[in-house]
């Protein structure tokens, strides 16, 4: 089995404040954080195992974070910035998508409608899922 690859969707223009909430989520979690790029802590000796996540640039009003993410850390992002969380994932070559809202996963159309943009219908949502 591979291991699970998430897209986040973060209704925030802080890029910032989600990387620095998503790395404090992840270490209450055990993972360590480090920066492999030069000027950075480079690769900690006797790791096993890396995971590799980014938070992109924010634009249009959101922030997305990227990687083989532990979605056991997004109740707790989800309460650290207030704001819901939609995901996606991809795993053996199944997916879905879901939204987190007071450490919730729901993964209900009826959640994702909610974030449909004004010119687009229920029934594309509907159609996608």
């Amino acid at each position: 089995m591979s291991a699970p690859w998430h897209a986040l969707f973060i209704p925030l223009e802080d890029a910032a404040r989600v990387e620095a909430a998503l790395r404090a989520a992840l270490v209450d979690l055990g993972y360590r954080p480090y920066d492999p790029f030069p000027g950075g802590t480079g690769t900690p000796s006797g790791l096993a195992d890396l995971v590799r996540g980014f938070v992109a640039p924010s634009g249009e009003g959101w922030t997305r974070a990227l990687g083989p993410l532990d979605a056991a850390a997004f109740p707790a992002l989800n309460a650290a910035l207030g704001v819901p969380l939609i995901e996606g994932w991809l795993v053996d070559g199944e997916g879905g998508f879901a939204v987190w809202q007071t450490g919730v996963r729901d993964t209900s159309a009826d959640a994702l409608a909610a974030f449909l943009r004004p010119d687009r219908p229920r029934t594309a949502l509907d159609r996608a899922l």
